[in-house]
């Protein structure tokens, strides 16, 4: 029997520590990509994947999570008054894209499993292991925060110990999960910007910015001006 995926679920938790000062007072999830946060890209792709309910894990100080994707009737009330109907339009399907509901995580959890492999594009999952060396990697591929799971793993999850670095591990649920169901991994293809990491941050600013038609002619144009050693 074929399921429909319908929730999609966005560990929003994290401190951001590695994008300090910035994320003293404001979450990383709302750091933008040129005029959007990063956490709306990954909203808009759930959107997009069919997904209708979108559930937000945030923690102490990420109100502005809630606040971004909520009605906001002060600035519409000011951007309607002042004919601003482009902006006001962009605003309202913010507000309009999709129901979310916030669930809050009292402590902050690290889950960043790696996977195994099967052969092709499809991969069957053997094992996971939680952030290893270089030199004790068992495969050269690695998840990356998108996941399709069963109904099975919130049950496997309340019988599953606390693991590295004193943490409920992701990667020891779905070790768990393995025992009573197959897990399969699927090599995507695509650029991956990994919005975490200060360089990976501004690589994918720019190549963002240079994929808009109002932004990318002039930006490259800047590029091409600046006298690099």
């Amino acid at each position: 029997m074929t399921m429909k995926v319908c929730k999609a679920v966005f560990p929003a938790a994290g401190l951001g520590t590695r994008f300090l000062p910035a994320t003293k007072a404001q979450p990383k999830e709302m750091l933008p990509l040129v005029d959007k946060p990063i956490i709306q890209y990954g909203v808009e792709e759930a959107l997009a994947a069919g997904c209708n309910q979108i559930i937000m894990v945030t923690g102490r100080g990420k109100s502005a999570i809630e606040d971004h994707f909520d009605v906001s009737f002060e600035l519409e009330k000011i951007l309607e008054e002042k004919g601003k109907t482009d902006l006001l339009k962009v605003v309202r399907q913010i507000s309009d894209m999709i129901h979310v509901a916030y669930v809050r995580q009292k402590e902050v959890l690290d889950v960043k499993p790696v996977e195994g492999h099967y052969g092709g594009r499809l991969y069957e999952v053997l094992n996971l292991v939680e952030k290893p060396p270089v030199e004790e990697a068992p495969s050269n591929l690695a998840i990356i925060g998108r996941y399709i799971l069963t109904p099975a793993i919130f049950d496997v999850l309340t019988h599953t110990p606390v693991g590295k670095g004193g943490e409920l591990q992701l990667t020891d649920a779905l070790k768990l999960l393995l025992k009573r169901e197959k897990i399969y991994a699927y090599v995507y293809e695509g650029t991956r910007h990994d919005t975490g990491d200060k360089l990976g941050f501004l690589k994918a600013t720019v190549e963002f910015a240079l994929k808009r038609e109002d932004l990318g002619g002039p930006l490259k144009e800047y590029l091409r001006g600046l006298k690099l050693d």
